[in-house]
C-alpha cells in the first residue's frame, strides 16, 4: 500500500481567511502538506467563505496560499480533508474524504455525529479530548489522533521584551463564554486593584457571543480601583499580535471548554509563561511541566452549542487569583516551565502531522 499513498492529490475545504483559529488551522494544514507534497495540494474557500480577509496575512504566506487556491489534475489518489464550521460535507469526496474536527464539550449533537457517520471515512481529531467526546457521542466511522501543526515558527524567534516594572497579563480569545473571560476579569479584580504593578490586556474581536466589553464595563463599575485593563476588540495582522506576545509577562486561559487551543501553544512556543485550565484539548500539551494549571469541576454547558447533559470545566476562581498573584516576580519554578513548553512546543511539526494524516489514508485505503 504503501506505494499507493506515495502518490496522494490533497484538497483541503472549509475557513480561510480571518484570524479565526479555525481559518489558521486550514492555512497551516495546507501549507505544510505543500511543503512535504509540492504541487499536490489544494485550498478550497467552502461555499460561502471568502478570500477577501488573507490579504491581511503576511505577504510570504500570502503568496504561497495564493498559488495553492489554483485548480490542479488529479495524479493520484485524491484525499479531501473538510475541516469548517458548521459542519460541511464536501459534494466532491474523492477517494478518501476525512473530517478534522474541534469540538469543546463532552458531548457532540446527534445530528453533528450524524453528519460525520454518513459523509466520511474517517475523523481527524487534534487531541484526545476531540476523540473522546467523538466516541462518547456515538462515532461509528473511526477516529485518530493527528494532533496539529500550527505556524510556531515566528514565536519560536520571537525576542521577548516582557515590561520590568509592571506584570502584564495577556488573554487571547473570541470571548465566546467558554473562553473564561468572566472568570478571569473576576479573578484579576480579586487580585489586584490600582496601584498594584499589573496590567491585564485581552485581545478578542467582535461576534454576537462575546460580551467582554459589557462583562468590564460592569466590573469597573462594581470596582472603580480596578487595575488597568486594555480591551483590544480588532482582527490584528500578524505582526501586530506577535507584538503582544513579545510585551506580555503571561498567557491567562481559563477555558471552559478547548478542542486544541492555539493561544496556549503559540504562548509557549514564545516563551511567555501559561496560566490555563487544566482540562480540554490542550492537555495533550500543558502539563505541570509545561504550565501553571487551575483546577476545574465540570458543569453544564451554557454554551450556545450546549446539547442535552453536554459538560464542560469550570476553573476554580480561587486557584486562578492565585496563580496570577504567583506570576508578579517571576519564581525560578516558571522559568523552568517556559524552557519546558518552549521545547514541546517546538516538537509539533508539519512533518509528524503530514504523516499521521497519511497513515489514517494507508488504513482507510487498506
Amino acid at each position: 500500500m504503501s506505494h499507493v499513498t506515495s502518490d496522494l492529490d490533497f484538497r483541503i475545504f472549509g475557513h480561510v481567511g480571518g484570524s479565526y483559529s479555525l481559518a489558521a488551522v486550514n492555512r497551516d494544514l495546507a501549507l505544510a502538506l505543500a511543503a512535504m507534497r509540492p504541487g499536490r495540494v489544494r485550498l478550497q474557500s467552502a461555499p460561502g467563505g471568502s478570500w477577501r480577509e488573507w490579504l491581511r496575512l503576511p505577504p510570504g504566506q500570502r503568496r504561497a496560499l495564493w498559488s495553492l487556491r489554483l485548480p490542479r489534475r488529479r495524479r493520484g489518489v485524491e484525499v479531501t480533508i473538510s475541516q469548517h464550521y458548521p459542519l460541511y460535507v464536501p459534494e466532491r469526496r474523492g477517494d478518501v474524504c476525512l473530517a478534522l474536527f474541534f469540538w469543546e464539550e463532552s458531548r457532540i449533537p446527534p445530528a453533528t455525529i450524524a453528519q460525520l457517520n454518513a459523509g466520511f471515512d474517517a475523523v481527524l481529531a487534534p487531541t484526545r479530548f476531540v476523540a473522546a467526546a467523538l466516541e462518547r457521542s456515538g462515532l461509528e466511522v473511526p477516529v485518530h489522533v493527528v494532533g496539529l501543526a500550527p505556524d510556531l515558527e515566528p514565536f519560536l524567534c520571537l525576542e521577548r521584551t516582557p515590561p520590568t516594572q509592571v506584570t502584564r497579563f495577556l488573554h487571547v480569545s473570541s470571548g465566546f463564554p467558554r473562553k473564561g473571560v468572566d472568570v478571569l476579569l473576576r479573578a484579576y479584580a480579586a487580585a489586584f486593584r490600582q496601584g498594584d504593578p499589573v496590567e491585564l490586556v485581552i485581545k478578542t474581536f467582535p461576534n454576537p457571543h462575546n460580551h467582554t466589553a459589557n462583562q468590564l464595563a460592569s466590573l469597573r463599575a462594581l470596582v472603580p480601583d480596578l487595575a488597568p485593563v486594555r480591551l483590544i476588540e480588532a482582527d490584528l495582522p500578524r505582526a501586530a499580535l506577535l507584538e503582544l506576545y513579545r510585551h506580555a509577562s503571561a498567557m491567562v486561559l481559563p477555558a471552559r471548554g478547548e478542542g486544541f487551543n492555539l493561544p496556549a501553544a503559540e504562548a509557549m512556543a514564545a516563551g511567555v509563561p501559561v496560566i490555563v485550565s487544566a482540562m480540554g484539548g490542550h492537555a495533550d500539551f500543558c502539563t505541570e511541566q509545561t504550565a501553571r494549571l487551575i483546577g476545574c469541576r465540570l458543569a453544564l454547558s451554557r454554551s450556545h452549542l450546549a446539547g442535552d447533559a453536554s459538560l464542560w470545566a469550570e476553573p476554580d476562581l480561587g486557584q486562578l487569583v492565585q496563580a496570577m498573584r504567583e506570576m508578579v516576580g517571576h519564581g525560578p519554578e516558571i522559568a523552568a516551565r517556559v524552557a519546558q513548553a518552549r521545547n514541546v512546543a517546538a516538537q509539533m511539526s508539519a512533518a509528524r502531522l503530514v504523516a499521521r494524516i497519511e497513515a489514517v489514508v494507508r488504513i482507510v485505503l487498506s
